[in-house]
């Protein structure tokens, strides 16, 4: 709709123009036929023609400031129908995922650096534990409530994103999911970097709070 709309202006604009310019050379060559024939009859006036070219003149004035005036007043609604939809966009942004989600988003990033506080406790007394053992307290204590925690933030947060902008929506769910995978194969190797981990999860957290950030600046634009 959209783009047959601006086809339609550009139509538009060209049958004017169009218009205008036969217009223009319609009253030139009247002018010049009335100057000719004032000529060839000796009847030639400094005055006449002053006032047909002046009459061209106010012609052409009064043409580009109807299509100016019109023109304006297309831009003055358009940037008020878009200032409309911007704060109805920013209204929902703000009910579904700044308020409903921000702090919780926070709290899961901490939740996690914890995380890795209990799964450095576990892994210290792998050697003292069978591994059947050590496998299930990293489950219990540390794989569960992660994936219990992720999946419920991460299928309403995604969810509720779609609603306000699809692209959001994706890149939301791609780094939660790179989140996902990268924290959950940190679990399972021999030698696990906490440190890093924990890096790693600042890192994320930072990354998805510029993906709302960045929204919320374009949408007040």
């Amino acid at each position: 709709m959209k783009k047959a709309w601006y086809v339609f202006k550009i139509i538009l604009s060209v049958l004017f123009f169009g218009f205008l310019a036969l217009s223009i050379v319609f009253l030139i060559m009247l002018a010049y036929q009335d100057y000719t024939k004032s000529a060839n009859d000796n009847t030639f006036s400094i005055g006449d023609t002053i006032k047909n070219v002046t009459a061209i003149f106010t012609c052409i004035t009064a043409s580009l400031s109807l299509y100016l005036a019109s023109t304006n007043k297309r831009d003055s609604e358009k940037n008020r129908i878009i200032n409309q939809e911007n704060g109805i966009i920013q209204n929902w942004y703000n009910a579904l995922i700044i308020e409903r989600h921000l702090d919780n988003i926070l709290t899961f990033f901490d939740d996690c650096s914890k995380l890795v506080d209990i799964f450095e406790e576990i892994d210290r007394k792998r050697e003292s534990i069978s591994y059947s053992e050590y496998d299930n307290k990293c489950k219990e204590q540390v794989i569960r409530p992660f994936t219990t925690q992720y999946t419920e933030l991460q299928s309403k947060l995604i969810s509720d994103a779609s609603v306000i902008d699809t692209s959001l929506s994706t890149s939301l769910c791609n780094e939660f999911t790179k989140f996902q995978d990268n924290f959950l194969e940190q679990i399972q190797v021999k030698t696990p970097d906490y440190n890093k981990m924990k890096t790693y999860i600042i890192e994320s957290q930072k990354q998805v709070v510029i993906l709302i950030k960045d929204f919320n600046l374009r949408t007040m634009k």
